[in-house]
């Protein structure tokens, strides 16, 4: 039941860091001794993210020696147990540091998710409850409060949480994932296709998207087959039919089911926006040019269409085509994380460092999680000179790398590369 939980380390963390970089922003405020107490609770918050726990308790316990009463050290100290998933431990911290700060929601937060790790599910509920009545406009209130839900089997008022968290940000990666997992548990096969496909367009690296896909279309089984048998003229089914066998391995058959859909109602962009994706795969370039522009035809916003083909002239090395069409992508919708990590991608790809730095920089803002976008980032600040953001960046890249296992041995081996010339000119 719980393969949603599993992968969500990555989330976590940045929300605890998010968390802790709050409280670290409030203690300028609110610390009147020296910047001993604020040096070590950014020590803290330093090991937290290497994740070297002892140190950071050790930290966070001399700087409870000197303060005893601080909140935020309270705080922190649960987010570090929490990271560790010794739960009951951070539950006792999160209770210190609401008891002296009751207005801490963070850290309230991240009690509630604590509450759900440990099966306190009644607790965790009404943790998220009291936070939306605090803020009904926080997206991830709401998905807090579906996974708490989910986790208690109660599939329906979990789908009402992850939808009313969509409904508050459209854009949110998390809710959508959610959703669409949902979905598949409760075998609502179209549903859950509908949620994770919009998901591999916003945002193609989330993590696990691919493995979730692949484990709702398997266990959909025969459902689109036998619908394709019983009305062979629909070309919905012929459509939902061929995700199921593209990622059953069967890729040419699956290219053959959207041929066959848009036979049957040749004005679904979204018919010609998937084949261009599967042709692509296939390394058809010519034909995923025809699919995108009649996708664009029938719809010139499409944001989608414009990511597609731009991806297509990219693979066929022509970068400033495919800046062209991100440029429009991102016209038309600049939310969208995929759009601004491409464009980024291919800027740099194209010797254009300062804005591939400008682009991946408002990706990694809305939200871009994934090693390669701080991979990127990092060489174009090498390739301005600015070797301090360059070592920040490609050490994000690592640390985001231990995590999600994204990065090639190639991109591994050019990290290396770079960290020892950063060392020589930050050294000079």
């Amino acid at each position: 039941m719980k393969n949603i939980f599993s992968y969500l380390k990555l989330f976590k963390m940045e929300r605890i860091l998010l968390s802790s970089l709050t409280i670290l922003m409030n203690i300028h405020i609110s610390f009147s001794q020296t910047s001993t107490l604020d040096s070590l609770m950014k020590q803290a918050i330093n090991f937290s993210y290497n994740e070297e726990y002892d140190e950071a308790i050790m930290s966070l316990e001399k700087l409870l020696r000197l303060d005893p009463n601080n909140a935020y050290a309270y705080g922190e100290l649960g987010n570090v147990y929490y990271l560790q998933e010794e739960f009951e431990d951070a539950i006792s911290y999160y209770h210190k540091c609401i008891k002296l700060d009751s207005s801490a929601y963070p850290i309230i937060m991240n009690l509630g998710n604590a509450y759900i790790d440990s099966d306190k599910l009644d607790s965790a509920i009404a943790v998220h409850k009291f936070l939306i009545s605090k803020d009904s406009t926080n997206a991830d209130h709401y998905i807090d409060l579906g996974d708490a839900y989910q986790k208690k089997e109660d599939l329906a008022q979990a789908e009402l949480n992850f939808k009313k968290a969509i409904q508050i940000n459209p854009y949110n990666c998390l809710a959508h994932f959610n959703l669409g997992t949902i979905y598949g548990i409760q075998n609502k096969y179209k549903e859950a296709v509908d949620e994770l496909f919009l998901l591999r367009n916003m945002y193609g690296y989330f993590p696990n998207l691919q493995n979730q896909f692949y484990q709702i279309l398997m266990k959909s089984d025969s459902e689109f087959e036998d619908w394709v048998e019983k009305e062979p003229n629909n070309s919905e089914a012929h459509y939902y039919y061929s995700f199921y066998l593209y990622y059953d391995d069967d890729r040419e058959e699956a290219v053959d089911e959207l041929k066959e859909a848009i036979s049957l109602n040749s004005n679904e962009e979204r018919y010609y926006l998937l084949k261009s994706i599967w042709l692509w795969n296939l390394g058809d370039n010519e034909q995923v040019i025809s699919d995108c522009e009649k996708c664009l035809e029938l719809n010139p916003h499409s944001w989608k269409c414009h990511n597609s083909i731009a991806r297509n002239y990219a693979d066929m090395n022509d970068f400033p085509k495919a800046i062209e069409y991100l440029k429009k992508s991102v016209e038309i919708d600049s939310l969208v994380i995929e759009s601004h990590y491409q464009l980024g991608q291919y800027y740099h790809i194209n010797k254009e460092y300062q804005k591939a730095v400008d682009e991946l920089k408002k990706s990694i803002n809305l939200g871009d999680k994934s090693p390669w976008v701080y991979y990127y980032l990092a060489f174009a600040y090498y390739k301005i000179d600015d070797f301090k953001m360059a070592m920040h960046n490609v050490v994000m890249a690592k640390n985001r790398d231990a995590l999600l296992h994204k990065l090639t041995e190639v991109a591994k081996s050019d990290i290396d590369w770079l960290i020892d010339k950063l060392n020589q000119n930050i050294n000079r």
